[in-house]
Order: C-alpha cells, then structure tokens, then sequence
C-alpha cells in the first residue's frame, strides 16, 4: 500500500505535490485560502493544481482521501522547509485570531518554542475554565516540554507546577506526587520551592 501511495504521488505536478505538502503541514486548518498565503500566490494559481489532487484522489472535500496519503506528503516534506511553512501557517492564522490550540502545533512544528509553550498555557487555562481537566493537563505538559525546548526552565517549572491541582483530578494523587518531586529536585528559587511545598 505504501509503494501505491507513493506512487500515485510521485506522479503529481510540482504545483500539485506543493499544495498537497502545504495541506499536509496545515492538518486540520487547510484552506484555499491558507494555501495561497502560505505559497504565496493568488486563488486562481491553485484551482489546477486542486483540481489535479482531487483527480488523483489526494484530497477530498479539504482533507486528505486517507490517512496514508497525508502521512506519505508529510513525511516528504524536509524538516528545515517543514519549520519554514508551519511559521507561515502559524502567522497566518494569528492574524485571524486562530485559536491557541490552533497555534500551538505550528509554533511548535516551526520551532518557535516560546510561542508554542505560551499558547498552550492560553490553550490549559480555556480548558481550565470549562472544567476539561483532561485537556487543561495536556495542554500544561505541552507547555513545559516547549518552554524546556526554548531553554525557559522558570517557565516550564510554573507550568508543571499549575498542572498539578488538574492532575490530581485526571491522574490521581500518586501521579501527581511523582511531579511534584520532580518539582522539588529541580526548584532553584525560594518561591519555586514554596510553590513545590505547598503543592506536596
């Protein structure tokens, strides 16, 4: 199946394989218009090459036709280029105030560390305030492993440290207890180690 795959798209236009790759990196928030934005072209420059992948059915309806397709575009597009366009998608969408869960992924897949982990505090404080506990301790987990990879290791103590009332609700204490002491190994600060103690 995979040969099939790659195949079917090996025989795609140089046009048509750009926009399926721009829709691979986009996921969920591909758009006519976010393709013409992030390649830099107008509307009427991508109607033939869209058309040429829903001929090959590479797409369909916006989406790709199955999940081997989209994995295969993905996977052939170079992680350097990758980091370029998921910056332009996340500018893109910033500027139509996407929201943070939106942003979070392509900050993060451009390497833009600081912005991911921001937007995923934003993104576990909406959870937070709609009680979606499971997703509030994803979103805080995604931020502190961005503010590690940015080198903010305040940041991303702060953020395992909010994680934990949430924790202990979609988790349970023990779970809990094991991030706290991890807390309070790496606390460097007589605020970060209140803030670890009154946790415990």
């Amino acid at each position: 199946v995979a040969g099939l795959v790659e195949r079917r798209l090996a025989r795609l236009s140089a046009p048509a394989l750009r926009l399926a790759r721009t829709a691979a990196l986009a996921g969920a928030d591909f758009s006519a218009e976010l393709a013409a934005a992030v390649l830099d072209v107008h509307p009427l420059d991508i109607a033939e090459p869209w058309r040429e992948l829903e001929t090959a059915q590479v797409i369909r309806e916006q989406a790709f036709a199955h999940d081997l397709i989209f994995e295969a575009t993905l996977a052939s597009v170079p992680q350097p280029i990758a980091r370029l366009l998921h910056g332009r998608i996340a500018a893109f969408l910033a500027a139509r105030d996407a929201s943070p869960e939106q942003l979070a992924p392509h900050w993060a897949g451009a390497a833009e560390w600081q912005r991911a982990g921001e937007c995923h505090v934003a993104a576990a404080r909406r959870a937070q305030r709609a009680s979606q506990r499971s997703h509030e301790v994803a979103h805080w987990r995604l931020a502190a492993d961005a503010f590690d990879a940015a080198g903010l290791s305040e940041s991303a103590f702060d953020a395992r440290c909010e994680s934990v009332p949430a924790l202990i609700i979609v988790q349970g204490v023990t779970r809990a207890h094991v991030v706290i002491d991890g807390l309070l190994d790496t606390a460097t600060t007589d605020a970060q180690r209140a803030a670890a103690w009154t946790a415990k």
